[in-house]
């Protein structure tokens, strides 16, 4: 990379002598979503195309976009984790193509790491889309972005650090947008060229796993509801993860066929069946450690659960001991 972009790119901004100085993350800055949704307009105003340096010198927490974003890493490296379960390192040339909704977490990036972030709405891709073939993986990974909430492929990962053209590309993208001004069309043919090479280099380009969110936001859940089964919550969990209600909650179903609240009234059965059997507590010292306050619920349910109410049921218990 030509030395003045990477020196422009370089330049600690306010926002990093600020976390420097030991200030956390100001996610004002970013989002107004509690669920930390980094958002357009914030991010690009009424524009469809902006580009900003990552922020470094802290770990970037769990977020999302609701456009899509693109990462190249221009100096350095860093460690990122992809919808809370796949880690993969950016090394020095190679890009991050992540579709809307994607959680996404980066590890503190040193002052050498140097990457730059660009914020894409589709409207700008459109061009692009008409350039690549449409069931090639950037053609699919764009529809994706384009057409659903939830993208079939959540990222792309290109390790493309040794085509010499794709970096000659990427340097003129990132200098026209240095510039400022008026978006050119030449930068909307650039980034088809970018996507163009990609298709060509297939083989060095890693497609996102959709299942690997699905299986770590279900395990997350399911190790919730085993330790912290007296207030697990499906909401908070969501806003834990970045991730919407809807989602979590269809996501549970399809891979356990049981709802969450199916799975943690299970869960609470389950432990106050073994504190009557470990214990002397009085159920009405057990019901609040499951948080329950209503006794009449919880024996129906008890009931439909072990044919039997909670006394009969340590009872038994007594007995075949």
């Amino acid at each position: 990379m030509r030395d003045d972009i990477l020196t422009a790119l370089s330049a600690i901004t306010d926002e990093e002598r600020a976390l420097l100085g030991g200030a956390g993350i100001d996610r004002r800055l970013y989002s107004r979503d509690g669920a930390f949704v980094v958002g357009r307009a914030q991010m690009l105003g009424d524009v469809p195309i902006a580009m900003r340096p990552h922020t470094r010198f802290v770990d970037f927490p769990d977020h999302r976009h609701d456009f899509i974003e693109i990462m190249y890493m221009c100096a350095g490296s860093t460690r990122h984790r992809l919808d809370g379960a796949t880690e993969i390192v950016l090394e020095a040339g190679d890009l991050l193509l992540l579709a809307p909704q994607t959680t996404h977490a980066i590890a503190c990036a040193g002052e050498g790491d140097v990457a730059v972030n660009l914020m894409l709405l589709p409207v700008f891709l459109e061009e692009a889309l008409g350039m690549v073939g449409r069931e090639s993986v950037p053609g699919r990974f764009l529809l994706g972005c384009m057409q659903n909430d939830r993208p079939s492929i959540p990222y792309l990962h290109a390790q493309v650090g040794g085509l010499a053209a794709m970096q000659n590309l990427l340097e003129n993208l990132i200098a026209s947008r240095l510039g400022g001004g008026k978006i050119r069309r030449s930068e909307r043919l650039t980034m088809g060229l970018i996507l163009l090479m990609l298709e060509e280099h297939a083989e060095l380009v890693t497609e996102g796993d959709p299942t690997a969110r699905g299986n770590a936001l279900v395990e997350a859940a399911l190790q919730e509801i085993h330790h912290h089964y007296r207030d697990a919550s499906l909401a908070a969990l969501a806003d834990r993860y970045a991730v919407s209600l809807s989602y979590l909650s269809r996501t549970i179903h399809a891979q356990t066929g049981s709802t969450f609240k199916e799975l943690l009234r299970a869960r609470r059965l389950e432990r106050a069946a073994e504190l009557l059997t470990a214990t002397a507590l009085p159920l009405a010292d057990i019901l609040p450690m499951l948080g329950y306050d209503n006794s009449s619920y919880f024996h129906r349910i008890f009931r439909a659960r072990y044919g039997c109410t909670p006394k009969e049921y340590r009872e038994q218990i007594r007995t075949q001991n």
